[in-house]
């Protein structure tokens, strides 16, 4: 068994463990149940300005999608978590290692 291999059966049980019941909403319509990882996390950077060094920190949300459950993932497309009553917009997807699991930095909709 290689490293990729290793790394590649932690990546889908840490899915398995973590995921969490979604519905992947696409544009086009209709929708797929499944699950998805939800996280947050908070991004902070700065720059000198004439008063010293100013930090701006954000807070980002993103999505590790399975994509052999969502396929054709696109921007725009919505995922709903209904145990949370939350919905996402896909914005920025995330370059990937396997082709597998991939990252979507996602924007929260108001409406469920």
């Amino acid at each position: 068994m290689s490293w990729l291999d290793i790394k590649q059966k932690a990546r889908g049980d840490v899915n398995r463990t973590f995921a969490i019941p979604a519905q992947f909403r696409p544009q086009s319509g209709g929708a797929i149940d499944g699950t998805a990882r939800l996280h947050y996390k908070v991004r902070s950077f700065g720059d000198l300005d004439r008063e010293g060094f100013a930090t701006v920190t954000e807070d980002v949300d993103y999505i590790i999608l399975d994509t052999r459950v969502f396929i054709g993932a696109a921007e725009r497309d919505k995922v709903h978590f209904p145990p949370l009553n939350r919905t996402f917009k896909l914005d920025v997807e995330h370059p990937n290692e396997d082709g597998i699991f991939v990252k979507w930095e996602v924007i929260e909709d108001s409406a469920p």
